[in-house]
């Protein structure tokens, strides 16, 4: 702003070129962060793919959190918390 008025141009000019080059900043800004979280999102989910976490039951289906007993529909069904398969009941 000084180094418009040092040069003569009135205020209004010095003003709306600010204005204008703010707005044109916003919007490049605007899609290079864009670009940037979408490319940080795709390397994560690579890196879940490449680098999964193992399961702590195996690949079967007894990795489930519970479990459950009876079957008849006269009857109240059970949860229990399903345990590991190493893991001796208490």
């Amino acid at each position: 702003m000084f180094v418009g008025m040092w040069a003569g141009n009135p205020a209004m000019t010095i003003i709306l070129r600010a204005t204008v080059l703010m707005i044109m900043a916003w919007i490049i800004g605007c899609a290079v962060g864009g670009l940037a979280q979408r490319t940080a999102e795709e390397h994560i989910e690579q890196h879940k793919l490449d680098h999964p976490i193992p399961s702590d039951f195996g690949d079967d289906e007894s990795h489930r959190d519970a479990e459950l007993l009876g079957g008849n529909n006269n009857e109240e069904e059970i949860i229990v918390p399903a345990t590991r398969p190493d893991t001796p009941l208490t």
